[in-house]
């Protein structure tokens, strides 16, 4: 068994350390890296902990909408039939 995510820094173009995390899907395989935005480990790790808290730990897929969700709104903005 393993912890909820892994730590690991990593220097950025600019000149600065910042702190990324590994998580782990149900089955525990490795998923993609997700920046913390931290400076120290300790401050990731207090970070991730939070996640945790509030159940965003895995991120999903941000802002994406599909196209049919995009013209069902435009449609009944417009008092158009829906597109199908």
């Amino acid at each position: 068994m393993h912890n909820d995510f892994t730590l690991f820094s990593r220097k950025v173009p600019s000149g600065k350390t910042v702190v990324y995390y590994y998580a782990y899907n149900d089955n525990g395989e490795m998923l993609e890296p997700w920046s913390t935005g931290q400076a120290t480990k300790t401050a990731g790790r207090n970070y991730c902990n939070g996640l945790i808290k509030s159940g965003l730990l895995v991120p999903g897929i941000k802002g994406m909408t599909t196209f049919a969700v995009y013209a069902a709104g435009q449609d009944n903005r417009r008092g158009n039939r829906q597109v199908e």
